[in-house]
């Protein structure tokens, strides 16, 4: 019985060990592609982060200036 049980272990044992290999393979590869995808999206957001506010300072000051005038407006009265 332990022959044969040795004779198992020793015949499973590399198709366990290759299987495993092929698994932290797998996660290393998913690992990669994740950062990947991150770094893709805080690109993204931080362009769009840019572009909101240079969009924000535009209409400031649009406001800014259109305030101006409308203190330099004569009065009506």
């Amino acid at each position: 019985m332990n022959l044969f049980l040795s004779l198992q272990a020793a015949h499973t044992a590399p198709m366990l060990m290759m299987s495993q290999n092929r698994l932290a393979a797998r996660d290393r590869l998913e690992a990669h592609n994740d950062y990947e995808i991150n770094r893709k999206a805080e690109e993204e957001l931080r362009a769009a982060w840019t572009e909101s506010c240079a969009s924000a300072r535009l209409s400031r000051q649009s406001l800014d200036s259109r305030h101006a005038q409308c203190r330099t407006w004569p009065d009506s009265g």
